[in-house]
Formats: structure tokens, sequence, C-alpha cells
């Protein structure tokens, strides 16, 4: 009876700490952020402009007027106070990119979420 007990209550915090790491890594505030490490940053190391978001639209599931911003070719946006909440990728194209430092699969097209804390780095524009 006594590991039984022991399994549910590490069950249970298993359970609570996953539920606690999910919300501290949801989506980036559309307010923006007061503390940079806080906030979802965009890295664009192409000669190219990326299509940004500082405001998701968590109901339409996308990113529209005046909430579409550019990270011009070689430049950021995010940080110091500036929340990025998206990056698009263009119809025809694939992003070679990664998230604080780790290698994610080749972003297709559409709108892809950057999470509180975040810094996508998008290093190549490749042909899809």
């Amino acid at each position: 009876m006594r590991i039984g007990k022991m399994i549910g209550t590490l069950a249970c915090t298993a359970v609570l700490g996953a539920g606690i790491t999910t919300a501290a890594a949801g989506p980036a505030s559309a307010g923006g952020c007061t503390l940079n490490y806080l906030c979802g940053v965009v890295v664009n190391n192409t000669p190219h402009q990326i299509q940004l978001c500082w405001a998701w639209d968590g109901p339409r599931n996308s990113c529209y007027g005046d909430k579409i911003d550019h990270v011009p070719g070689n430049d950021h946006r995010g940080g110091d106070g500036k929340d990025v909440d998206a990056f698009y990728v263009p119809d025809g194209h694939c992003f070679d990119w990664d998230v604080n430092g780790v290698p994610a699969p080749n972003a297709r097209p559409g709108w892809h979420q950057i999470h509180n804390g975040e810094t996508a780095t998008v290093h190549r524009i490749l042909g899809c």
C-alpha cells in the first residue's frame, strides 16, 4: 500500500509540474513584455525581409492588419519590451531555423507562433 501511495504522489506531482511548464511556455503575449527574457524574438540571418506578427489572434489562428510588420534582412525584432508572437513563411518557401539555438524542422508556408522567452532564428530561406 505504501508503494501505491508513493506512485500516486509522484504521478500527481508530474501532472502538476507538466501543467505549470505548459502554462509558462504559452503563446507570447499580444500586449508586449516587461522582462526581455519573456519576449518572443525573431532573428533574421538572411538578406531578405521576413513578415512577423506583434499580436497573434488566437481565435482566428492568424495575424492581420496593423499587427503585421517586417524584419529586415540581417536584423532582429523583439526584446526591449517588444514581443513578437509569430513569423510568416510565404508560399513556395521553407525556412531553415532554430528555436533558442535548437534546430527546428523546416518551417513550411504559413504562420508559425513564437512562445514567451523563445528566440526564433531564421538561417536560410529555401524553395519547397
